[in-house]
């Protein structure tokens, strides 16, 4: 967590003037502009966007970056070198730099992310067939004998550091009491009602069930897309004609790593729980992980020297 920001920065991110249209911006403020019934080809950012915002500049540490995030419950951070915006840091970027290696399964002295049912296990050096042939038996128990010292010292090693990831090995049924109640609507709801709760709760998305199971989700890329893009009549088109269906959901006895595992490989920043009939009961965000590493390390991320020439967005970024 000692990087900065700047090693994280990609290119340039799209900026957009005030004066642009909400049809050339996207998801949360498409979102807002819908529901209250705003034309958007006609109303221009400067009406909905926030005024109030922070920024970090590319020195800043990725814990003051996480710290400036958490604590007015934003998504993004601009980046700002000489009041010139150069990148924009997200929550995803932030909590990947976290434990790379563990969210994205890479072998670094930690065992990769296991499929389902499986167990965390380091696994001995594998023997080539060629050798094999060469070797005689008692050889190979020789080899082995003497390098079991060695992976025992690996073994050790990757439990000290999988010791340290805890937080991101705790169950979903564990979770369920932090975790916000899943919001679902049938799937012949129309999308006003969708809408109107996503306005309403502050939603990104809501889940869409078929007699209580989860069939789909709708999300905010899919009122970009799918709504504001077209002319639909969001007053009698139902959820099932614009949702996501099938989506990747986690169980209660899934850990938590699954749910940032699922989030980097498909670029979500939402993942559905559901019980053994399939009827979802919580969403895990991106938001929820920050919010648990921050809770794991209270004094990495919260016990920070005071920045005067940062101030904390009143108000949380987005509609």
């Amino acid at each position: 967590m000692a990087q900065q920001m700047r090693a994280l920065m990609a290119p340039p991110p799209v900026a957009l003037p005030g004066t642009a249209s909400v049809h050339e911006a996207a998801r949360a403020i498409v979102v807002r502009t819908v529901a209250e019934a705003q034309d958007p080809a006609t109303t221009t950012l400067a009406d909905l966007c926030s005024h109030a915002y922070v920024t970090v500049p590319p020195t800043a540490s990725v814990e003051q970056a996480v710290r400036r995030l958490h604590t007015p419950a934003m998504r993004r951070v601009p980046v700002v070198d000489g009041g010139r915006r150069v990148d924009m840091g997200s929550l995803g970027d932030l909590a990947v730099e976290r434990e790379p290696d563990a969210a994205r399964g890479k072998r670094s002295g930690v065992p990769p992310v296991p499929h389902r049912g499986q167990t965390r296990t380091t696994d001995p050096p594998a023997v080539s067939a060629a050798h094999e042939g060469e070797k005689p038996m008692e050889a190979m128990r020789e080899e082995t004998q003497a390098e079991e010292p060695q992976i025992g010292q690996e073994r050790a090693q990757s439990e000290a550091r999988l010791g340290s990831l805890a937080v991101l090995q705790r169950r979903m049924r564990e979770l369920l009491p932090t975790l916000p109640a899943a919001v679902a609507l049938g799937h012949q709801a129309p999308v006003r009602d969708a809408l109107a709760v996503m306005r309403q709760k502050q939603l990104s998305c809501v889940l869409v069930v078929e007699h209580g199971q989860l069939v789909g989700v709708f999300t905010e890329r899919d009122v970009v897309t799918k709504v504001a893009a077209t002319p639909l009549d969001v007053d009698h088109v139902p959820l099932r004609d614009v949702m996501q269906p099938d989506p990747e959901c986690l169980q209660l006895d899934d850990e938590l790593i699954y749910a940032l595992h699922q989030m980097l490989r498909g670029a979500y920043r939402h993942v559905p729980v559901v019980d053994e009939q399939r009827r979802p009961t919580a969403l895990v965000s991106l938001q929820a992980i920050i919010d648990a590493l921050v809770a794991a390390f209270p004094h990495e991320l919260l016990n920070l020297p005071p920045s005067p020439a940062h101030a904390i967005a009143p108000t949380p970024e987005g509609a």
